[in-house]
């Protein structure tokens, strides 16, 4: 059976119903009387993340919280993405990782991990643009490393991450 077969033989409306009754989504009729989903600036208000800064060539909230955890399949964008992560402990770690974050004025992220599979508290990132793919990712991870080493805490570690 192709794709539209399957597509045509489930409900593509019922994860997301949620989320199309509080506006994330807006159903625009098209002249042939069907309808598409018009994504309405997603962002999920309950969000634990402070962005220092956005990154412009992906729709993170989107494809995680609808594509990923609605649909349960992992965004073919999130496929090229590669970032540096570290692991917080206290809050201490934290507030200066933020600050370097500000200080750095890159896009990145911070704060409560609430994900169930994670092992730490709080979580920090720093997003590779994908035109520099894993090339860029390196670069990326030797700056933050040693800034962080140095403003923040020399026994955190510091990776480099695809996905």
């Amino acid at each position: 059976m192709g794709m539209y077969e399957d597509l045509h033989n489930m409900n593509v409306i019922r994860p997301i119903i949620d989320r199309i009754k509080p506006g994330y989504f807006e159903p625009v009729e098209k002249p042939d009387g069907t309808y598409r989903l018009k994504n309405v600036q997603y962002t999920n208000p309950k969000n634990p993340w402070i962005l220092t800064r956005r990154i412009k060539d992906r729709l993170c909230d989107f494809w995680y919280d609808v594509i990923f955890q609605d649909y349960g399949m992992l965004p073919h964008g999130c496929t090229g993405c590669w970032k540096v992560c570290m692991k917080l402990d206290t809050l201490e770690q934290l507030m200066k990782t933020l600050a370097l974050q500000k200080r750095l004025d890159l896009p990145a992220k911070c704060g409560m991990d609430e994900r169930p599979w994670t092992d730490c508290l709080y979580s920090a990132y720093w997003y590779v643009p994908y035109q520099d793919g894993l090339e860029g990712g390196r670069k990326l991870w030797k700056l933050i490393k040693k800034e962080v080493h140095k403003h923040v805490d020399p026994k955190i570690n510091v990776i480099l991450k695809r996905a």
